[in-house]
């Protein structure tokens, strides 16, 4: 009986193992996956079960991947965990379940509590990753067409807000329509209707916005409604109960279930009241609101209308699409709950199309993923897509988990969130594309709380409303909490662009915040203090709606944060804010092209200003209890102007003036800092930098690591060779180009090593350029730098191919500490070489072949007096530089805003708001002693 046992197994394994390496690869998609061979010998040492949606029975035992006489795998994954649970040997031996290639629809949420641990989902090794859905599909054939766009079906459950053709979610039919439909649209995008009046208008708060950013006051009746203008909202709509309203505050927007509308006074009510006033934020909100789910609005391609009474689907699809896909309709909030257990692991799986119903403003639950009181847990190698609400929350005591190198895409509300009793969490080398979908309370990508070791790093995140990284909004610490230099939050060596897509205001790439109780005058800050570090991060292209697109945020007197060595550039607000706070650091970050502010202490820092209305300081600002501490920087003006300098520093004072008054930046100079290629955003500082004179550790800066200039950019995002003599570049759409920038390529010449570009042409110069520098391993020509880089330049700087990353067993989790600094090598000699050395060291003067890289075009003729401490920069511009169209925002930019400094500045000595203070870019340098958000 033991031998024929034995000779079976080992057919199963030898089963698995021929069928594993005769499997093709052709099709796996990004993430990588290991070799299937290599898994399947590690797992030999588990329990293994199998689940086949297309051939497997529940009633099997699921100890095969094939149906053999009366044995074979499970058919659903609520069926094989109850199976699993009867057949397991032993909760000391790790069991494994293999999902084979095929849809897994989720109907009801799956629990797996003590009785599963030790427990692995793995997608099949050699398939394609299993779908588990939490959707119900209507396959296209079953839509019938009503007039000549709208189609119609039955359906059999409820209705929902997630409704998806293929992998792409449609919009509640909405008024007014998006420009365009693209399957990858935020629901708060515009154009928007305009609110007419309020329900009950006072002398403090009122429709002329009387106060601008915010009126006080406002009544109560404000949350049930608005006055809205003629035709706005139609008076003949038969259903208008069935629509919800979202309006727009300043950093968040919510939803108005509609109740009633009264007709002779054009005024819409809600069922329940909003949590703001509307006209709280008059300036920041614009008074814009949005009409959806009205079955009269239902005229624009990608919108859907769900008839919950008559159980109908009714949407307009594009042309022929429903003859190939099929559409799903999110029903379930949560495919998989896991509380109490250990040693859990969702490994190589895709996961799509969760609920949810009512979320209430702040909450991060429902989620697909949901842990409550766990540890030991792994999510690796996965995609989230099509998300409700949030992909994976972390609830009660979570110990060592970790979430890595997964895909998350297309989600309502927050893609990872954190309680603020996990411990020992890494989120590492994750993409999050389009975050903050359809739920915009203070949106993002990742939002962590915390007590210990809590890291976010080398995850590239693009695409939200609000912020990309959110830290904090917890329980508090005492400055005493740790250690110095040790730290409860690492963010660390992300990339973070494209958030705010003008939608919300008043947010931070990076946004760190305290608690309700550190927020207003008078707190006691002792604990507010939240031991955050954040380093080595690239934040980029922020654009708010109104106001506070900034880079590094610490919002609310958060305290006790070190950041250090980021790139911050493009911004649309402060580049580092810190309202008020202690103990807080802003050390060695470059800064380019800014609108935005520092506080407290502010040393070895480059501000490279490069907008001609910049100032250090408002008429308003000012300083409370001491002088902030401002040192060891260097200030650079690419448009140089005397009147500018002379004016720069705070209170209208020059550089020397403000020394004087101060002490202030004694060592700090006016020179150009030398970065590598500022056109490419390359902003390590050439050896030759003055940086190194004055404290600034320009060894450390040189070896910024470059994988994230590569990682910033999408791989397929690139430059594709059309001819051999002719060499033109055609620029290949992605997900920016298709949000309505309309590209053209330059044409390039190989024998002159120069491009020209049709006048007229707009493309988004910066991942053009720094694909064509990274990631082409061609002889290329850049935009503006027109010498064709040395082949052994692109090599050096050519993208990384995906690594297969391992799996460590929960005991190398537990044991993690924080990852410590890598030590990069410095460029290549011949990279070195390339750069154009200063021809003497002089602090004050840079030498004239240096600055001409940096210089404005030909056609720019600057005077170039020389200020105290500013090198003159040569009249010239260099010959190999065209600039003939401007193909960068950035010269532009800044200069049609006269509100680019609106920052208020209310609070008054002694307010528990010390010291608080502000530098500026693009506005220069504020000095802002405001109260924290309320």
């Amino acid at each position: 009986m033991h031998k024929s046992k034995f000779r079976q197994n080992v057919v199963f394994v030898a089963m698995i193992i021929f069928h594993m390496t005769v499997k093709t690869f052709a099709n796996v998609s990004c993430p990588s996956r290991p070799d299937p061979a290599q898994v399947i010998k590690k797992s030999r040492s588990h329990d293994l079960f199998f689940v086949d949606a297309k051939r497997g029975r529940d009633e099997w035992n699921g100890k095969t991947p094939y149906p053999r006489r009366n044995s074979g795998p499970f058919r659903t994954l609520s069926g094989a965990i109850t199976g699993i649970r009867t057949h397991r040997k032993s909760l000391k031996k790790r069991v494994t379940l293999f999902v084979k290639q095929g849809i897994y629809f989720v109907t009801e949420t799956i629990t797996l509590d003590e009785r599963d641990k030790g427990l692995s989902i793995v997608g099949y090794p050699g398939d394609r990753r299993p779908l588990i859905s939490g959707a119900y599909r209507i396959p296209g054939s079953r839509f019938t067409p009503l007039g000549q766009k709208i189609f119609a079906a039955p359906i059999e459950g409820k209705c929902s807000k997630h409704v998806f053709l293929g992998d792409k979610r449609l919009v509640r039919a909405r008024k007014p329509n998006l420009k365009r439909w693209t399957g990858n649209d935020m629901t708060g995008e515009g154009p928007y209707l305009r609110i007419s009046d309020l329900l009950r208008p006072t002398s403090k708060c009122n429709i002329e916005g009387i106060g601008g950013f915010k009126q006080d006051y406002c009544h109560p009746d404000n949350q049930h409604g608005f006055v809205f203008k003629e035709g706005d909202i139609d008076l003949r709509w038969r259903h208008p109960e069935t629509g919800d309203i979202l309006v727009f505050h300043a950093w968040t927007a919510e939803r108005g279930h509609i109740l009633n509308i009264t007709a002779r006074k054009n005024q819409v009510h809600f069922v329940r009241p909003l949590k703001h006033p509307i006209g709280m934020h008059p300036n920041p909100s614009g008074w814009r609101y949005i009409v959806e789910n009205v079955f009269e609005e239902l005229d624009a391609t990608g919108e859907f209308f769900c008839d919950e009474t008559n159980k109908r689907l009714y949407l307009i699809p594009p042309e022929r699409s429903l003859t190939s896909k099929s559409v799903f309709i999110a029903s379930v909030d949560i495919l998989f709950i896991v509380k109490n257990t250990a040693d859990i692991q969702f490994l190589d799986l895709a996961f799509r199309h969760s609920n949810e119903r009512n979320v209430e403003r702040y909450h991060a639950k429902p989620s697909l993923l949901q842990f409550e009181d766990t540890s030991h847990v792994v999510i690796e190698r996965c995609e989230f897509s099509n998300i409700g609400h949030t992909a994976i929350t972390l609830d009660g005591t979570c110990i060592n988990h970790r979430i890595s190198a997964n895909k998350f895409h297309d989600i309502g509300y927050y893609g990872v969130h954190t309680g603020y009793q996990t411990r020992n969490f890494l989120i590492r080398k994750n993409t999050f594309t389009s975050c903050g979908v359809s739920h915009m309370f203070q949106p993002s990508c990742v939002h962590v709380q915390g007590a210990a070791n809590v890291k976010v790093v080398e995850n590239k995140i693009s695409f939200s409303p609000y912020a990309g990284i959110k830290v904090g909004w917890q329980p508090m610490f005492r400055s005493s909490y740790l250690r110095p230099n040790r730290f409860v939050f690492i963010i660390e060596k992300n990339d973070v662009s494209n958030y705010g897509m003008g939608i919300l205001s008043d947010f931070g790439g990076i946004y760190l915040a305290s608690n309700p109780k550190c927020s207003g005058p008078h707190v006691d800050l002792s604990e507010c203090h939240l031991h955050a570090r954040v380093s080595l991060n690239t934040v980029h292209r922020a654009s708010a709606y109104h106001y506070g697109g900034m880079g590094i945020y610490g919002d609310t007197a958060v305290s006790s944060l070190r950041v250090e060595k980021n790139w911050l550039y493009d911004l649309d607000g402060a580049a580092i804010n810190f309202h008020c706070g202690q103990n807080n650091l802003a050390l060695n970050n470059m800064v380019y092209h800014t609108n935005g502010h520092h506080d407290l202490t502010f040393k070895k820092n480059v501000i490279y200003v490069a907008n001609s209305a910049a100032r250090m300081w408002r008429s308003s600002d000012e300083w409370v209890f001491a002088v902030p501490q401002v040192n060891n920087n260097i200030y650079f003006f690419r448009m140089f102007h005397q009147h500018q300098v002379d004016e720069f520093f705070p209170k209208d004072r020059s550089l020397q003036e403000w020394r004087n008054s101060t002490s202030n930046d004694l060592r700090s100079v006016i020179s150009d800092p030398l970065f590598q290629d500022v056109a490419h955003r390359d902003f390590r500082l050439r050896s030759k930098s003055v940086g190194s004179r004055i404290g600034i550790n320009v060894r450390a800066n040189q070896d910024f690591k470059k994988h994230l200039l590569i990682e910033s950019f999408d791989k397929d995002f690139i430059w594709e060779i059309q001819g051999k003599d002719a060499s033109v570049y055609d620029l290949k759409y992605d997900e920016l180009v298709k949000r309505g920038t309309e590209a053209r390529p330059p044409i390039c010449s190989t024998e002159s090593n120069k491009c020209r570009v049709l006048k007229g042409t707009q493309f988004d110069a910066d991942r053009a350029i720094s694909s064509l520098a990274f990631a082409v391993r061609k002889r290329i020509c850049a935009v503006e730098a027109i010498e064709t880089p040395a082949p052994e330049e692109q090599a050096a700087e050519s993208a990384p191919a995906e690594e297969a990353i391992e799996t460590p067993a929960p005991e190398e989790q537990a044991a993690e500490s924080a990852p410590a600094e890598e030590a990069i090598e410095t460029p290549a000699p011949e990279e070195q070489a390339a750069e154009s050395a200063p021809a003497e060291e002089a602090i004050e003067t840079p030498a004239p072949e240096e600055q001409a890289a940096e210089s404005a075009p030909a056609e720019e003729a600057i005077e170039t007096p020389a200020p105290v401490e500013q090198a003159a920069e040569s009249a010239p511009a260099s010959k190999q530089l065209i600039r003939g169209v401007s193909l960068s925002r950035y010269d532009h930019e800044v200069s049609q805003s006269s509100d680019f400094c609106a920052v208020e500045s209310s609070a008054t000595p002694g307010d528990g708001c010390s010291p608080s203070w502000t530098v500026g870019l693009g506005c220069g340098v504020l000095i802002n002693n405001g109260a924290p958000n309320d």
